[in-house]
C-alpha cells in the first residue's frame, strides 16, 4: 500500500495535486461543520424565541383565568359547573407554565401552588359558607386581597420573562 502511494505521488506536480486535494476536503469539511454549527444556532434560538412567545402569553391568560376564577367565585355558589371548569383549566395551564419553566427556562422559576393554593382557599371559604357552616372572620379573604395576592405572585415571574424578551431583542 504504501509503495503504490510513492509510486503515484512521487513527482512534484503528483504531490501538489494530492497537497491540493487534501487542502479542498479541509476547506470543505470546514464550512460544512461550520455551517452546521451556525443553523443549530439559529434553529435554537428560533426555538426559544417562539417557547418565550407561548410561556408569555400562558402566564397572561393564567392570571386572566385566576381573576376569572375569583370573580366567578364571589358571584355565583361555588359548585357552579363553570367555575369548577374553570379551575381545572387553570390547574392545566399552571402546569403547561411549569413545563414551559422547567423544559426551556430553568432559570425563570413558577411555583403553581402559590397561586393555585390562592384561589382553592377562596373556593373552600364559599364552599363552607354554602354549606350553612360559620367561617373564622379571621381567615376570609375577600376579592381585592386574593386578586392582589395572585398580581403579587406572578408578577416577578412576568419580569422575569420580560428581561429574558429583552435578551432576544
Amino acid at each position: 500500500m504504501i509503495e503504490w502511494f510513492v509510486k503515484t505521488f512521487g513527482t512534484a506536480a503528483q504531490q501538489a495535486t494530492l497537497f491540493s486535494i487534501c487542502v479542498s476536503t479541509l476547506l470543505a469539511v470546514s464550512l460544512l461543520l461550520l455551517n452546521q454549527w451556525f443553523s443549530k444556532r439559529k434553529d435554537n434560538r428560533n426555538l426559544r424565541i417562539v417557547k418565550l412567545e407561548e410561556f408569555a402569553a400562558a402566564i397572561y391568560s393564567y392570571e386572566r383565568l385566576c381573576f376569572d376564577i375569583l370573580s366567578r367565585l364571589y358571584n355565583h355558589p361555588p359548585t357552579d359547573q363553570k367555575t369548577i371548569d374553570k379551575m381545572v383549566e387553570s390547574v392545566e395551564l399552571s402546569d403547561r407554565i411549569e413545563m414551559l419553566s422547567t423544559l426551556y427556562f430553568p432559570n425563570i422559576p413558577f411555583e403553581p401552588k402559590t397561586t393555585q393554593s390562592i384561589v382553592y382557599k377562596v373556593h373552600r371559604q364559599f364552599d363552607i359558607l354554602e354549606l350553612n357552616n360559620k367561617t373564622n372572620p379571621k381567615t376570609y379573604v375577600s376579592y381585592k386581597d386574593a386578586t392582589e395576592q395572585i398580581k403579587e405572585t406572578l408578577t416577578d415571574l412576568k419580569s422575569s420573562v420580560k428581561q429574558e424578551m429583552g435578551k432576544h431583542t
